[in-house]
């Protein structure tokens, strides 16, 4: 009946469809956690600076994180306080919480545990460690074996200005043990060259003794140490002896030598023959050694440098190499003989214009494939079509220039180049490209 006031059943299904949605708060949930996070806590006394964001997985649903900076050198009740500051944020089940804490020159990182308790285990971990000598920093995430064992724990990765190894011990006394929140620790220099891990109660005894052999005999630049195993880089040429002077000092340790630049991962000997001389030509960054060799280099002027040492060897004939420039834009295979045979297309796609444009460059036995950036022009087709004329007849190019999905050109003796459109509806589009690109192409063979 028109007017007459709805049963109280009626009103009740209507609320209780109503309520929750309100109750809900904002469709994005997790972006309203981050914004009301930050504000709850950029006003805190010893907070330097906070930042969140969120994730909105449903409508009404979602979650935030939050990392809170500390004022630099708060003692320990101050930093307490903002802790607790944070765990008491009203919606903190569904906000994890990270802090960032500095004091003389060290920065510790740790997610905030909502356990009281655990809470307080960390914050004393972080204290402790920022009192060791040259500690430098000290976060607690994950172990590296997180994902294969997930009741591993969390783990300390803790950096030193000097001596991870002589650190080690005054480090694990102060980080292990019963009621420490992690039971794993690594001690490192900063750019990670030497560390030494073990977890509690793990004896590295064997690990120093073959690291001590090593290190009487040749400058150690690198070595990371388990109780099971010692990887050590020495800056010496490559040599059977170093290998056994470590393992006869450690019978029961695995030792894994490297070499100078050079990483050997399973190599075979030709191919460990190639890497060193790579690495010895001067031109290498980095060079690893397994069924291909891979060598890092400037540019390719040093790709060069290195190839040409590299082919004076009889097993370069066995082993590919491939070289890749520092910008990430070259990347050089030898499957089928000397880079020199590439020198002059190289040369010209480093000298010309088109070298502003060029994104990515990938050569093999018959295969060029070129990419550009989106601002290519018909003259930088046509300067890219002019290296046509130091490629052999046959070779295979794939040319994505600009916002074209690319094509393919088959270079014949005579006769247009005929591209083959991966997306045929940008053939119009591409067409002033392509036309300037055959043009050019034709014109230098």
């Amino acid at each position: 009946m028109p007017g007459a006031p709805r049963s109280l059943a009626a009103r009740l299904l209507t609320l209780g469809l109503v309520l929750p949605l309100a109750a809900c708060g904002s469709i994005n949930r997790g972006d309203q956690l981050s914004t009301d996070f930050v504000t709850w806590m950029r006003d805190a006394d010893g907070v330097a600076d906070v930042t969140a964001g969120g994730t909105n997985l449903l409508p009404w649903a979602g979650s935030a994180t939050g990392v809170v900076t500390l004022e630099a050198d708060l003692d320990e009740a101050a930093v307490r306080g903002v802790l607790e500051h944070a765990d008491a944020f009203p919606d903190r089940d569904e906000v994890d919480v990270a802090a960032v804490y500095a004091a003389g020159g060290f920065t510790g990182t740790f997610d905030v545990p909502r356990a009281e308790q655990e809470r307080e285990a960390v914050l004393e971990a972080v204290l402790d460690a920022a009192a060791l000598p040259a500690a430098e920093s000290l976060t607690l995430g994950p172990p590296a074996d997180a994902d294969a064992d997930p009741d591993s724990g969390c783990e300390y990765v803790l950096t030193v200005t000097d001596d991870p190894v002589g650190r080690y011990d005054e480090a694990a006394s102060a980080l292990l043990g019963p009621g420490r929140p992690c039971p794993t620790l690594e001690v490192a220099t900063p750019d990670g060259a030497v560390t030494v891990t073990a977890r509690e109660g793990e004896d590295l005894t064997g690990a120093r003794a073959a690291l001590d052999a090593v290190a009487t005999a040749h400058p150690v630049t690198e070595a990371h140490l388990t109780p099971e195993a010692v990887e050590v880089r020495v800056d010496a040429p490559r040599s059977r002896e170093v290998t056994a002077t470590a393992s006869a000092a450690a019978p029961g340790v695995a030792v894994v030598v490297q070499f100078g630049i050079v990483t050997a991962d399973g190599a075979s000997p030709a191919a460990l023959a190639v890497a060193d001389a790579a690495a010895a030509s001067g031109a290498a960054l980095e060079v690893h050694a397994a069924s291909l060799v891979t060598v890092d280099v400037r540019d390719v002027a040093a790709a060069l440098t290195a190839d040409a040492a590299v082919r004076a060897l009889p097993q370069a004939a066995e082993v590919p190499v491939e070289y890749r420039t520092a910008d990430d834009v070259f990347t050089l295979s030898t499957d089928d003989g000397p880079l020199a045979d590439d020198a002059p297309l190289l040369t010209a796609l480093t000298a010309t214009p088109l070298r502003e444009r060029v994104e990515s460059v990938h050569r093999r036995s018959g295969w060029l494939q070129v990419m550009t950036d989106d601002a290519t022009t018909a003259d930088d087709a046509r300067a890219l079509g002019a290296t046509c004329a130091h490629l052999p007849v046959g070779t295979e190019l794939r040319l994505v220039l600009g916002d074209l999905d690319g094509f393919d050109v088959e270079l014949r003796a005579d006769g247009p180049t005929e591209p083959d459109f991966h997306a045929p509806d940008h053939e119009d589009a591409g067409s002033p490209l392509v036309r300037a690109f055959d043009d050019a192409c034709r014109g230098a063979r």
